[in-house]
């Protein structure tokens, strides 16, 4: 029993995301092994950053459109999507 049991136990490695850049091999086995995935705290922030920067647009010129933001996507581009609620 105790060696059935081992072959499902399996080492699992976490990730952290970061602002590097990860070349396909590295994305393929972030898929392919499904590892417990974080956030770097400078990712997290670079996140915040562009947000505010986001916002900041957003107040400052109600009928600004920015694709995706404020947008659908494709077919959708030409609907907008309300601003509340904000999350």
């Amino acid at each position: 029993m105790e060696r059935r049991q081992a072959h499902y136990i399996r080492e699992v490695k976490s990730f952290q995301l970061s602002k590097n850049r990860w070349d396909v091999q590295e994305v393929w086995r972030l898929v392919r092994q499904s590892p417990p995935i974080s956030l770097a705290s400078d990712t997290e922030t670079a996140i915040a950053d562009c947000r505010s920067f986001l916002d900041g647009l957003l107040d400052s010129d109600q009928a600004r459109v920015i694709y995706g933001v404020n947008t659908g996507f494709g077919d959708l581009a030409h609907a907008r999507v309300g601003a509340n609620p904000r999350y």
